[in-house]
This record gives structure tokens, sequence and C-alpha cells, in this order.
């Protein structure tokens, strides 16, 4: 009789030992050490920000990546995102004398880079949600040089590197910022190792200056800068390809 209960309790320790190793198991299946973003952004700027811009948008990409290095919290983990958005351009001519006519061109952009500490619960649903929260920094540039066609600037980039120098001015000015991000990801197969995201961003900036389309004027063949002083709070929306490694 003792021989028997004995017997049980074995049992019950190795189907305890092998239910632990097979959950065990599931849970490390459901990681990855990295994760990889790249997609396409949208982002408006808000309140005094966009009133100053005109309600201009802007247009570009992002690229991020986040690591997991917490084993026994495998819900948290920490990465850096780098991202371009393009808010416009203005063209403009300076004659130069009687004949000759100099075509330029100013772009606005903004960069937004920033450091990422994410959590997402560990599931094993295909659809998994996640959040970020953000601190950085956003560059905001404004750069004019020579309207050259695409074909010439390939060309002088390629074979002319000294006459390259088409850029005639930069200014490029710096926020300080904080914000979080909401997204999800769908995953692509049944393996785990690509999955389609989305995410919304709310970004809060400090003060900084920035210019905008349709602030750039060419005056008595010099060109002149407006530049306006705000914060610089922002929303972005991206659509990405996710890659788990």
């Amino acid at each position: 009789m003792k021989s028997t209960i004995n017997n049980k309790y074995w049992f019950i320790l190795l189907i305890s030992i092998v239910t632990f190793s097979v959950s065990a198991q599931e849970v490390e299946d459901e990681l990855q050490n990295v994760t990889f973003h790249a997609g396409l952004q949208f982002g408006t700027p808000a309140n005094m920000f966009r009133k100053n811009l005109g309600n201009s948008t802007g247009f570009g990409g992002g690229l991020s990546v986040v690591w997991n290095p917490f084993w026994k919290v495998p819900e948290i983990g920490i990465g850096a995102s780098i991202s371009y958005m393009h808010f416009g351009r203005d063209l403009n001519t300076i004659q130069q004398n009687t004949s000759d006519e100099l075509k330029i061109k100013t772009a606005h952009s903004i960069f937004p880079l920033h450091a990422i500490v994410r959590y997402q619960p560990v599931t094993t649903r295909r659809v998994r949600p996640y959040f970020d929260f953000l601190i950085g920094t956003t560059l905001f540039e404004t750069r004019t040089k020579e309207d050259q066609s695409a074909l010439a600037t390939a060309l002088v980039a390629l074979f002319d590197e000294e006459s390259g120098a088409v850029v005639i001015d930069k200014f490029t000015h710096a926020s300080f910022n904080w914000g979080g991000a909401l997204g999800i990801m769908t995953d692509l197969g049944e393996k785990r190792k690509s999955a389609f995201g989305l995410k919304v961003v709310a970004i809060k900036g400090s003060a900084a200056s920035y210019s905008g389309k349709g602030i750039t004027k060419v005056v008595n063949e010099n060109i002149e800068h407006a530049f306006f002083r705000s914060k610089t709070d922002m929303f972005l929306v991206q659509a990405d390809i996710v890659f788990y490694f």
C-alpha cells in the first residue's frame, strides 16, 4: 500500500515537471529578443505649432529597434527610433543678372529621435498590443539649395563631389520632447518571423524655432527666411512591417 502511494507521488511529480517544461518552452517560443520596425509615417503638428504652419502635414518614414534583455520580465523592452518627415518645400527664382536665373528650392523637414521603453504583454494571439514610452529630441531643418533635376544631382554626387556643394543655406533647431505610442502587431504566418504593425504616437515637445512651406521668400535677390517659435507638440501615425529576431 505504501509503495503504491509513493509511486503515485512520483507520477504526479513527473507530470508536474513535464507540464512546467512545456509551459516554459511555450513562453520562450513567444519571446523575441529583437523587434525591428520599418514603415511609412504621417505626422501632423498640434496646437500653436499647427497654427503657425498653416495646418500642414508631413510624410516620411521611420525605423525603430526594440531589444528584450530581461528574460524574467519578458514584457519590458528597450530600444531607439529615428524618423524623417517632409513638411513641404518652396520654389523660388533669383535673378542674377539680366539673362541668368538661379532656381532654388527650400525644403522643410523634421527628424524625431527617441529612446524607447516598451511594455508588451506576452500572448499566443496573432494580434499583440504594445505601449511605448518615448523620450528624446526633434530636429527641425530648413535647407535651401539649387533646384537641379534628379539626374543632374546624381551626376554631381557621383563624379564631382567638390562642385556638388549646391546647398545655399541650412538652419537646424532642436526641441526636447517626450510622449507615448500605442500600437498593435498582427503576425504574418505561423512562425512569427514578421508582422504588420500600426501605431499612433503623441509627442509633447518643448519650444523650438522652425519654418514651413510658403514662408521662404526672395526679396531683392536675397533669400529671406521667417521662423516661428512655439511648443512643438505632434501626433504621428505609422504603418510598418515588423521583423523578429
